[in-house]
């Protein structure tokens, strides 16, 4: 939507970006944990991972302004 109508008006769509795939990435980690839970596999690397999508989730301060005014939740 960027490329054909700009960031202006693109603008509650990119806020709702901002907070759900942050939220989305957690999501299928911690999915993810629990399988390979199930199968006793290592998960030091999907630890590594979730660490990283929830820094990205935690980054960024207006998140919680984002998902008010978009309609979205944290």
């Amino acid at each position: 939507m960027m490329d054909t109508v700009g960031n202006k008006v693109a603008r509650s769509e990119i806020a709702q970006i901002k907070v759900l795939a942050p939220n989305m990435a957690c999501q299928v980690i911690d999915w993810r944990f629990r399988r390979m839970a199930a199968a006793r596999v290592g998960r030091l690397p999907l630890a590594y991972a979730y660490a990283h999508a929830r820094t990205i989730r935690l980054a960024d301060g207006r998140t919680k302004s984002i998902a008010t005014r978009s309609g979205g939740s944290n």
